[in-house]
């Protein structure tokens, strides 16, 4: 391997690989995202393989809407639900905002990177109520720790 070539891996080592996942609301219809009951609630964005360092910020492309002005979305895994992207009323979720705490908007700071083991999938919550409309673009940008280490 040439020192070019190291340098480029290296480089694309430091700033992570990234992953993208629009996800489209629709908690009015029985187990589609957004449905606090149904089967898609938690919604698994991303699966981890091995141990890698993410970051996950959420794009709003169409503002979300919930059923009766009470709905919350959060990102995180199972047993932390807001562990990657905090608890955030659905209203406050507004189109051409960036979602990655409780306050999005359009200027947002690069959130740092959180570790992560095999089996802990990147999930999107809803609660309180459903979350009946809206569109948010994820990005997952992710390192590989280990020789196995893989997002998808």
């Amino acid at each position: 391997m040439t020192i070019l070539e190291q340098k480029q891996i290296d480089s694309i080592i430091d700033i992570g690989i990234r992953l993208t996942k629009t996800v489209t609301f629709d908690g009015a219809t029985p187990n589609a995202i957004g449905d606090i009951d149904g089967t898609s609630n938690p919604y698994t964005l991303f699966t981890v393989t091995g141990v890698v360092a993410v970051r996950v910020v959420g794009h709003c492309t169409t503002l979300l809407a919930d059923a009766g002005a009470a709905g919350t979305v959060s990102v995180g895994i199972s047993g932390n639900v807001a562990s990657l992207i905090a608890l955030t009323a659905s209203n406050d979720i507004d189109a051409n905002e960036i979602w990655i705490d409780a306050t999005p908007a359009t200027v947002m700071s690069l959130p740092g990177f959180s570790i992560l083991v095999n089996g802990t999938d990147i999930q999107l919550n809803c609660a309180t109520d459903n979350t009946n409309s809206g569109v948010i673009v994820f990005y997952c940008t992710y390192i590989p720790l280990s020789s196995d280490g893989l997002v998808t």
